[in-house]
């Protein structure tokens, strides 16, 4: 596993950005990406309290205190959506790599780990025309076609730590935030109008600095009585900060004769922080329950000190379940030893178009294959609508999903006495 971890690293450690497709991601930084495991999806995406020895959450570095391996995930994701107004109706596929995470314990006694990785953040992918045929010019007969379209994202390498203090697990991760975004804008003549076509490109280069903290509570169902049947009962929060994002900025006009660039700066923005909280436990050892909530406040987002009036605040809800078969040993079958895992997911998105509130809902799903002892091949899958055709808004039926693999092996191992 070592030399899988180090390719990883070497052929993976660049900028990523996650895909979707949506028409909506034009405004702000586009559609937040909550990680890169499937297992972590297939939960709702954020897993906040989640303490056990397999789980890898960069979400919430004191997640990390119970690892007793150190683990490598990475995955694939794929996303179809399907976009419909009043009038037409289209469709969108992506595939991805999306990213990867590696995790140490040091010291086992004091829940001492370290975690590094390549996670994307935000993500920007859309394409809109329109065409307005013999538009009202006296020396044209042609059809106009418009074109709007844009790509990239936000992607952060982080480095983390965790610890165990008075049965707490706390952790902490520095941030480094890095991505581009290109915003393009065509003026398409047809009947060979070529030498009046034009197109404008906005490109931005991000780079930056942050942090996250997580907290974690000890096992809440030790001290309270709850009964035999609810167990591994925590409390979990994180809060994320992202400090005044520095990015380059060039204008670039694209003509017949080639490329001109009119315009270069350098600005910053700044990317409100965010906080998530939550809650998990076991229900009779078979069932793993989690419950979720995480807020962003997006009408805090500046860019070069203005504000977007079509951001406003981010509310995510997630409840969630996961099966483990309690009689599984390693000597039990391949059947015996997959776990199943689904749930449900409302979003109050970031964005405010006309006045009118973006909302997703969702289902999910997702199991476990194993693959030998202590690693599996982990496959989610989530179906949502968001958005509404009416007031010149879009609709869309999506399809998300994401393959991943998660490896452990004993790392640092002192030899007995």
């Amino acid at each position: 596993m070592k030399k899988i971890i180090l390719c990883a690293i070497y052929f993976f450690a660049i900028e990523i950005f996650a895909t979707g497709g949506s028409v909506y991601t034009r405004y702000g930084l586009g559609d937040m990406s909550y990680g890169n495991s499937a297992r972590r999806h297939g939960l709702g995406s954020l897993g906040t309290s989640i303490l056990i020895q397999n789980y890898i959450n960069p979400n919430n570095p004191a997640s990390l205190t119970y690892l007793n391996q150190t683990r490598f995930e990475s995955g694939l994701s794929f996303s179809s959506i399907s976009m419909q107004d009043d009038k037409f109706e289209d469709r969108q596929t992506n595939f991805n790599f999306s990213g990867f995470t590696v995790a140490i314990p040091i010291e086992r006694d004091l829940g001492l780990s370290m975690s590094v990785g390549l996670q994307p953040i935000t993500n920007v992918d859309y394409y809109v025309s329109s065409s307005i045929d013999n538009p009202d010019t006296s020396f044209i007969n042609s059809s106009l076609n418009t074109i709007l379209s844009g790509k990239g994202g936000l992607s952060k390498f982080y480095i983390g730590f965790s610890y165990k203090l008075f049965d707490f697990s706390i952790g902490a991760t520095f941030d480094y935030f890095t991505g581009k975004n290109e915003y393009i804008s065509t003026l398409d003549f047809s009947n060979n109008f070529d030498y009046l076509d034009v197109s404008f490109t906005k490109r931005r280069s991000y780079s930056g600095i942050g942090s996250t903290f997580g907290l974690i509570s000890p096992d809440l169902s030790k001290s309270i009585n709850m009964g035999n049947n609810i167990s591994n009962w925590h409390l979990g929060l994180a809060i994320s900060f992202a400090s005044n994002i520095n990015y380059d900025s060039v204008l670039v006009e694209k003509t017949t004769i080639g490329e001109l660039e009119n315009l270069t700066g350098s600005s910053s923005m700044k990317i409100p922080y965010s906080f998530a909280l939550g809650t998990s436990f076991n229900l009779n050892k078979e069932y793993f329950i989690t419950l979720d909530y995480f807020y962003q406040p997006w009408s805090e987002f500046r860019l070069n000190n203005k504000k977007d009036l079509n951001l406003t605040d981010l509310n995510k809800f997630t409840i969630a379940f996961e099966y483990q078969n309690s009689a599984k040993r390693i000597s039990s079958g391949f059947w015996q030893l997959i776990d199943f895992r689904g749930g449900l997911n409302f979003e109050q998105t970031q964005y405010l178009i006309q006045n009118n509130k973006i909302n997703t809902f969702s289902v999910f799903g997702g199991l476990s294959l194993p693959l030998g002892v202590g690693n599996t091949i982990d496959i989610s899958l989530e179906y949502g609508i968001r958005g509404m055709k009416t007031g010149n808004l879009v609709k869309e039926n999506f399809i998300n999903s994401i393959i991943s693999i998660s490896l452990g092996e004993f790392w640092f191992i002192r030899p007995e006495k």
